[in-house]
C-alpha cells in the first residue's frame, strides 16, 4: 500500500485574509499528461480529513496513494483551518502579516484553527468569553487571529472549503485536471468530515458516490470540559450548530442523498458514533453499511503512522470495491 505507483502534484487555492487550501492530486503513475481528450479519464475521489486531522495525518497519504494506484483521480487537501492554525501558532495576524497579540488559540484536547467563513457563520457573535481585561476592567475583544481561527473551524466553513475544491476541479484549476472525469465524482470523509460530507452530498447532486468513515456528529466536549467554561472555539462551534440546526441534521440529510452511500463504522469507536450509526441504519436503510470488527475511530492506526492495520486494510478494501462498483 502507499504512494509507490502514484504520481503526485501539489496545489494551493487562495482564500480571503491570507488563508488558503493546499492539497495534492494523485493519479496512477504513467497515466499521462494533462490531456483534453475525454477518452480514458479517471473517476474522481475527494478525501476530507477529520476535525483533529490534516491531509498528511496518519493513514491519509497511504489511503490517497492506494486510491490513485487503483485508478482514481484522487484529491486530498487541508481544510483552511490548518492554514489559520499555522498563522496563529506563528503569532501572525491573518491578512496583515503583523504580529498578533495572544496569537495562539487554546483548544482542549487539540490545537485547531481555520479561516474566517463567509455566509452565516462569518458574523457569529460570541459572548461570555473571558478575555484579557481592557481599560476600566472591561473585557477586551479576543485577538483577531484567535477569532479568525475559531470561526474557520466551523462546519459551515468546512462545507465551503469542500465546495471550493469541487468547483476548482470542475473549472480545470487543479493539477492534471484534464485526466479527471467530472461526471464521476466520489467523496470520502472521516469523523466530522464524514457527517459534513453527508450534508454536502445531499446538497450537491453532482456527487455520484459517498463514503463515510466513522462519521457523524460534531466533536463532543469531554466530562472535564463540561465542568469548565467553554473556550472561544467551543462557543463558536456551538453557535454555528445553532444557526444551522436544520441544515446540519445529518440523519435527515442522509435520507435526502440520492447518490449511492457506503458508511463504514468501527465496532470499537466511541459510543456516540455507534449510536449515530444505529440511527443512520434505522432512518436511511436504503444505503449500504459495513462494520469493521475491533476497529477504533482511526482503524487502530497512529500518528506518526506505522503502516496499515488489518482494520484499515478492511476499510480500504470495502471502499475500493464500492467506488469501483459505483464510479467504474
Amino acid at each position: 500500500m502507499g504512494n509507490g505507483t502514484a504520481a503526485v502534484e501539489s496545489f494551493r487555492l487562495p482564500l480571503e485574509n491570507g488563508l488558503y487550501l493546499e492539497g495534492e492530486v494523485r493519479v496512477p503513475s504513467g497515466t499521462g499528461g494533462d490531456e483534453g481528450d475525454s477518452k480514458g479519464r479517471l473517476p474522481v475521489v475527494i478525501l476530507s480529513h477529520g476535525f483533529r486531522g490534516h491531509k498528511d495525518w496518519a493513514f491519509w497519504p497511504d489511503a490517497a496513494g492506494r486510491l490513485a494506484e487503483s485508478g482514481f483521480y484522487t484529491v486530498s487537501f487541508n481544510f483552511s483551518r490548518i492554514a489559520a492554525r499555522r498563522l496563529t501558532e506563528a503569532g501572525v495576524s491573518a491578512g496583515t502579516g503583523e504580529s498578533a497579540e495572544g496569537g495562539g488559540i487554546a483548544v482542549r484536547a487539540e490545537q485547531a484553527g481555520n479561516e474566517k467563513p463567509s455566509g452565516s457563520a462569518g458574523s457569529i457573535a460570541v459572548t461570555g468569553v473571558k478575555e484579557a481585561a481592557g481599560t476600566d476592567g472591561i473585557a477586551a475583544e479576543p485577538p483577531a487571529a484567535e477569532r479568525l481561527a475559531a470561526e474557520a473551524a466551523t462546519l459551515t466553513r468546512e462545507l465551503q472549503d469542500l465546495e471550493l475544491v469541487l468547483g476548482s476541479l470542475k473549472e480545470g484549476r487543479l493539477p492534471l485536471a484534464g485526466l479527471a472525469d467530472t461526471g464521476r465524482i466520489g467523496i470520502l470523509g472521516h469523523s466530522r468530515a464524514g457527517g459534513g460530507n453527508i450534508i454536502f452530498a445531499a446538497e450537491h447532486p453532482e456527487v455520484n458516490a459517498l463514503v463515510v468513515w466513522n462519521g457523524g456528529s460534531p466533536p463532543a466536549r469531554t466530562t472535564q470540559d463540561n465542568a469548565a467554561e467553554p473556550t472561544l472555539l467551543e462557543q463558536i462551534l456551538e453557535r454555528d450548530q445553532e444557526l444551522n440546526r436544520e441544515r446540519f441534521n445529518i440523519e435527515q440529510a442522509l435520507e435526502r442523498v440520492t447518490a449511492p452511500v457506503l458508511i463504514i463504522q468501527g465496532a470499537r469507536d466511541r459510543a456516540s458514533l455507534l449510536e449515530q450509526n444505529a440511527r443512520f441504519r434505522e432512518q436511511a436503510p436504503q444505503h449500504r453499511y459495513a462494520g469493521v470488527s475491533g476497529a477504533d475511530h482511526t482503524f487502530n492506526t497512529t500518528d506518526p503512522y506505522e503502516g496499515p492495520t488489518p482494520e484499515l486494510k478492511e476499510a480500504l478494501a470495502l471502499t475500493l470495491e464500492f467506488l469501483h462498483e459505483k464510479l467504474g
